[in-house]
C-alpha cells in the first residue's frame, strides 16, 4: 500500500535519501545518522524521499550543510515506498544565469535550510547523534576499597592512605578512550579529586552540579545523589548508564532500575570495591558488546579458532569453539578480558581499515609492541598496550 508523507517522524525507520543537483542527503533513521553523498537532480532543491536498500556509507550529519545546489527553489518532500523511484525534478530553465559568489552562498544556506525545515527535529537530534554512555563513580569502598587490595597499589592523597586496583583504573581508561563519560559522584570535596585523579594515573574527570532537593533524603547521603545522577540522565539521555556506588541501597536500585531499564547498577563489597568481574560487566553494558558466546563466536568467523584460543590465553586450542556455544563453557575472567579487548579493537581495526588488513594487524610483528604480534601480547595480559597500538594504527600516529 502506497503512503504519502510529508514529513519524517521519530517513529521512522529504515534508510531515506533527498536529493540536490550535486549532492544526496543519506539518512539511516536506525543508526541515527546522516552523510552527503554524490546525487543527481536539477536545478532548485528536489527532495525526493524513498526507501533506499542500498548499503551507503553514513559519516555524520554535519555533512549536510556541504551541499551545492544552484537554485534556492524547494518542492515539498514526499516519502515513497521502497519500489517507487525518487520524486522527478521540476524542469530547469533553458539558460540559467551563472551564480555569482554570494549567489551561491544564499543557495547553499536555502537548500539547507530547507532540508532542515522539511525534516524538522528529527535532523536535529540526528545531527547531535546519540548521546554517549555513562559511567558515575564513587571513591571511597568503590575506586579506592577500604581494605589493602592484594597485588594492589598505594597511594597518599589529602594525608590519606589510598588503595587502589590497577586492573581497575584501566578498564576506566579503557571507557575513556572508547567515548564514554565518566564522572564522579562522590562525597569527596571536588578540590581534592585532581590529586587523586593524578595518583591514580587518571584524567580530569567531571564532577556534575550537586542537586538538593527539599523533600526528606533517603538514608545517609544517598539522595543528592540520586538526584544529581538522575538529573544528568535526564538532561542527557544516554542510551546506557552505569552507577557504582558502595551504598545504593537494594530498595535505590530497583526503584531506578524499575524506572531505567538503561541502567546497570552495582553496589560493591566497600572492603573490596570494583573488582575486574565489575568491571567486565561494566564494560559490556556500556560499550553494547554482544553475549560472551556471540562475540567468541564473531572473533572465531574472524580470525580462527586457533588465533582466538591463543590470544584469550587458553592452553587447550578446542577451548574458542566450546565458549562459543550457548550455554556452553565459560572462560576464566582473565581469559574473558582478553577476549573482550581483542573483539573491540577488531571492531575498531575492521571498520577503519576492513577486515583482511585487521587479520593481519592482529597476527604480524608489531613495533609499538616491541615488536611481538598483537595476538602473542593479549595473550600476555597487556590488552591496553594492544588497544594503544590499535589506536595509533587506525590514527596514523604509531610512528610518532
Amino acid at each position: 500500500m502506497t503512503e504519502d508523507r510529508d514529513e519524517l517522524t521519530d517513529e521512522d525507520t529504515g534508510r531515506w535519501w533527498s536529493t540536490t543537483e550535486g549532492s544526496a542527503y543519506m539518512v539511516d533513521r536506525d543508526a541515527r545518522t546522516m552523510t552527503r553523498a554524490p546525487g543527481q537532480g536539477s536545478d532548485g532543491l528536489t527532495v525526493g524521499l524513498r526507501r533506499d536498500g542500498d548499503s551507503v556509507p553514513l559519516l555524520g550529519a554535519e555533512q549536510c550543510q556541504r551541499a551545492q545546489p544552484s537554485s534556492s527553489s524547494a518542492s515539498v518532500a514526499t516519502v515513497s515506498p521502497p519500489s517507487a523511484a525518487p520524486a522527478s525534478s521540476p524542469a530547469s530553465p533553458a539558460t540559467p544565469p551563472s551564480p555569482t559568489t554570494s549567489d551561491h552562498e544564499d543557495d547553499v544556506r536555502t537548500a539547507t535550510e530547507a532540508v532542515i525545515e522539511q525534516w524538522g527535529d528529527v535532523l536535529a537530534r540526528l545531527a547531535e547523534g546519540p548521546a554517549p554512555p555513562i559511567l558515575f563513580l564513587d571513591v571511597d569502598g568503590v575506586v579506592s576499597p577500604y581494605e589493602p587490595v592484594p597485588g594492589g597499589e598505594m597511594s597518599v592523597v589529602a594525608g590519606m592512605r589510598i588503595p587502589w586496583r590497577p586492573s581497575v583504573v584501566t578498564a576506566v581508561k579503557r571507557l575513556i578512550t572508547a567515548r564514554v563519560d565518566v564522572m564522579w559522584v562522590t562525597t569527596w570535596p571536588p578540590q581534592w579529586l585532581p590529586d587523586l585523579e593524578k595518583a591514580l594515573g587518571l584524567p580530569h574527570l567531571p564532577v556534575p552540579e550537586r542537586v538538593e532537593g527539599t523533600d526528606p533524603s533517603p538514608p545517609r547521603w544517598q539522595g543528592w545523589k540520586v538526584r544529581t545522577a538522575l538529573t544528568v540522565v535526564a538532561q542527557r539521555q544516554p542510551a546506557r548508564f552505569a552507577w557504582a556506588d558502595d551504598h545504593l541501597s537494594p530498595s535505590t536500585r530497583r526503584r531506578i532500575g524499575q524506572d531505567h531499564p538503561e541502567a546497570l547498577l552495582i553496589a560493591p563489597d566497600d572492603r573490596i570495591g570494583l573488582s575486574d568481574s565489575h568491571m567486565t560487566q561494566i564494560e559490556a553494558w556500556l560499550l553494547g558488546e554482544p553475549p560472551l558466546h556471540e562475540l567468541v563466536r564473531l572473533l572465531n568467523a574472524h580470525l580462527g579458532t586457533t588465533l582466538v584460543a591463543a590470544l584469550s590465553g587458553a592452553t587447550v586450542s578446542t577451548l574458542a569453539e566450546r565458549w562459543a556455544v550457548v550455554d556452553g563453557l565459560v572462560p576464566s575472567p582473565p581469559e574473558e578480558e582478553r577476549l573482550r579487548a581483542a573483539h573491540r579493537i577488531w571492531m575498531q581495526l575492521a571498520a577503519a581499515e576492513g577486515s583482511d588488513v585487521a587479520r593481519a594487524w592482529f597476527i604480524g610483528t608489531n613495533p609499538v609492541l616491541d615488536g611481538i604480534a598483537p595476538v602473542m601480547a593479549l595473550r600476555e595480559g597487556r590488552t591496553k598496550d594492544v588497544q594503544d597500538a590499535a589506536t595509533a594504527f587506525t590514527t596514523g600516529t604509531w610512528a610518532d
